[in-house]
């Protein structure tokens, strides 16, 4: 049995209580490393004070946040974070989190060897870096790490169990825009949602704090040094991350100086979304450094090296022959299972929808529906091995709901991402009875053939009202170069934004930030028959949706 210790940190004060606790998980699959965002309800957004339009902004800024983690370490868990907001300016961004115990230094060190993955990993664990082979702390302690990051060097199982509270201050002004994140006047939310992540993610200090009965350290601790073999092992000046036993200083740690402000967090300077301090106007992003962090405290990096590359390889998904005939229904990652009903894009007529698929070469599932991409705060399915599932309790007030299809193929877990409309209880009902879609479409005795719309379905997926849709290259098919032209018809946007890259919503190949055309010819992709993500995101009425795509690289 291991110590469960709740940790709640604030911009302004600390505030923690210990609850041993003994561990009950919920045990389910992860696609790679998974960010679950449960929002709180829209009233508490509401009453923190954000409009309807503001809440739904929020939702998909912060699950853009969450990609930046899932497109750059491959962990198979999920992290489980709730997200929830406060009215006025006290708080800028809050995290709380629990906590696990290792029994020893040795049992901490064990793990994140058995965990090493990367060189950065290779040099803190070597003879000269900054995890040595004996514990550097000699008084009695204990050693503690975040619930999520347990999981992720394989201290507990995974599950869907929370892992910890992301909290937000209603009073800023933000900006939610991906493709906009330095506006005047405004604070970029994607940072600071990155920031609290990455806090319930483990990049907390703890610095012999006294939770357990004996003082406390983190893993994260163990990256502070304030000179070459001189570790900084407490709140002061002066502190920098290191990997090599402070052999090289990496960035420089915030010196919190009475200010309530944190130790892990960086200094002020480049703007970081790992700042101890977020001005408005500025993009805080995650950069190379921060993930250095983030790998040496137990997670992976997608690139097996110390800083992310954009020509990074992950291991190729194992692909069938591929069929020189393009079908105009996306084709997933080979063997991966394809929804069929709904069709994707369709408007629901209920508060329950059954939901059914293909079985493809899958041994198991996973069905989640959320109100942000890849969310799963309306249902969670678990792992399952049926081709279909009901799922009650929709909301019928017209959002768009997300829907994400897991296969598990060959022992690896990949997804299918769909949108759908919610059925509308408030909306004008129609002149037409009943929504049956084979029912005769005109009222008069003297129909027109061509006059009135055709009642059949197409297999063409709809999308989500007005956004774009990818008409070039057809969906699915192999590129024929390493430069391809992609062509998208215009939908309701006003505006739209294209990732290329190696994993899901990743931007590693291509990201043209925010446009207003409807064409993007993108060079040098790789040319080794990879599989190739494709994002296309469309800005309809000042809110962002997204629509998912595969191809095959040009293998020369």
């Amino acid at each position: 049995m291991s110590a469960l210790i709740f940790a709640d940190r604030g911009p302004a004060r600390i505030t923690r209580s210990a609850i041993v606790a003994l561990a009950v998980a919920a045990t389910g699959p992860a696609l790679a490393l998974t960010i679950n965002l449960r929002f709180d309800p829209d009233s508490t957004f509401t009453a923190a004070g954000l409009s309807s339009t503001d809440i739904a902004n929020m939702k998909a800024a912060a699950s853009y946040a969450a990609s930046q983690f899932s497109n750059n370490l491959t962990d198979s868990i999920n992290v489980n974070i709730k997200v929830t907001a406060v009215s006025g300016r006290g708080t800028l961004g809050m995290s709380n989190t629990s906590l696990r115990s290792f029994s020893s230094y040795a049992a901490l060190r064990s793990a994140v060897s058995s965990d090493s993955k990367t060189a950065d990993d290779g040099t803190a664990l070597s003879a000269g870096g900054s995890l040595p082979s004996t514990d550097p702390i000699g008084s009695a302690h204990m050693y503690l790490v975040t619930r999520a990051e347990a999981k992720a060097l394989n201290l507990i199982p995974n599950d869907f169990i929370n892992d910890g509270t992301f909290t937000f201050g209603g009073g800023f002004s933000y900006t939610y825009d991906p493709a906009n994140r330095a506006v005047s006047g405004k604070m970029d939310f994607i940072g600071v949602a990155m920031h609290e992540f990455s806090e319930i993610m483990g990049r907390i200090p703890l610095m012999g704090e006294n939770l357990s009965g004996s003082p406390d350290y983190m893993l994260m601790d163990l990256f502070h040094y304030t000179g070459a073999g001189v570790r900084g092992l407490n709140n002061g000046v002066g502190r920098f991350f290191s990997i090599n036993n402070g052999t090289t200083l990496l960035k420089a740690f915030n010196f919190p100086n009475g200010n309530g402000s944190d130790p892990q967090d960086w200094a002020s300077g480049t703007n970081d979304c790992f700042n101890a301090f977020a001005n408005s106007s500025v993009e805080n992003d995650l950069t190379p450094v921060d993930l250095r962090v983030m790998d040496v405290i137990g997670y992976d990096f997608a690139s097996g090296s110390p800083t992310p590359t954009p020509t990074a390889t992950p291991t190729p998904t194992p692909r069938g022959t591929p069929t020189p005939t393009v079908t105009p229904t996306p084709t997933p990652i080979t063997g991966a299972a394809v929804m069929l009903s709904p069709p994707p894009g369709s408007t629901f007529s209920s508060s329950s929808v059954t939901f059914t698929w293909s079985a493809g070469n899958a041994t198991a599932y996973i069905l989640l529906v959320g109100s942000s991409l890849h969310g799963a705060d309306i249902y969670n399915s678990g792992q399952v091995t049926v081709l279909s599932k009901m799922v009650n309790n929709i909301p019928t007030n017209g959002r768009t709901i997300y829907v994400t299809l897991g296969s598990r193929v060959n022992g690896s877990w990949a997804t299918n991402s769909y949108t759908y409309t919610a059925f509308n209880s408030s909306a004008t009902p129609t002149p037409t009875p009943t929504p049956n879609p084979t029912a005769t479409p005109t009222p008069t005795s003297t129909a027109t053939p061509t006059a009135t719309p055709t009642p059949t379905v197409t297999p063409t997926p709809t999308p989500a009202t007005g956004a774009a849709v990818m008409s070039n290259p057809p969906p699915g098919s192999t590129f024929t170069s390493s430069s391809v032209t992609f062509t998208w018809r215009a939908g309701s946007a006003t505006a739209y934004f294209l990732f290329v890259g190696s994993s899901l919503h990743g931007a590693d190949i291509y990201n043209s930030g925010l446009v207003t055309v409807l064409s993007k010819t993108v060079n040098n992709i790789p040319t080794d028959g990879r599989t190739i993500y494709v994002t296309l995101g469309s800005q309809v009425n000042g809110s962002w949706s997204t629509k998912d795509y595969t191809y095959t690289a040009f293998h020369q």
